[in-house]
C-alpha cells in the first residue's frame, strides 16, 4: 500500500511529466529541485518539523530517481 506522501508525489511528477513532453527523469529532478529548495528554507528558518518531512520526499525522490537511471541504463 502506497503511503500519501508517495501518491501526493507521485501526482506532482506526474504533472510535471506531462509539462515536461513525456521525459521523467527531467520531471524527477525538477521534483527534487523544488523539495530541495523547500528544505532549505525549512531549514534556514528553523522549521525544522517541516524540514525532516520534505527531507523523508527527497529520499522517496532519490529513490525514484535511481530507478530511472537504472531503468534508462538497461535500455
Amino acid at each position: 500500500m502506497k503511503t500519501l506522501q508517495e501518491l501526493r508525489l507521485r501526482k506532482e511528477v506526474q504533472e510535471r511529466v506531462l509539462m515536461n513532453d513525456g521525459d521523467v527523469l527531467l520531471s524527477l529532478q525538477e521534483v527534487r529541485a523544488h523539495l530541495y529548495k523547500e528544505w532549505d528554507w525549512y531549514y534556514d528558518n528553523d522549521r525544522l518539523v517541516q524540514a525532516f518531512d520534505v527531507q523523508k520526499d527527497l529520499k522517496v525522490v532519490d529513490k525514484w530517481i535511481e530507478l530511472e537511471k537504472n531503468t534508462l541504463q538497461t535500455n
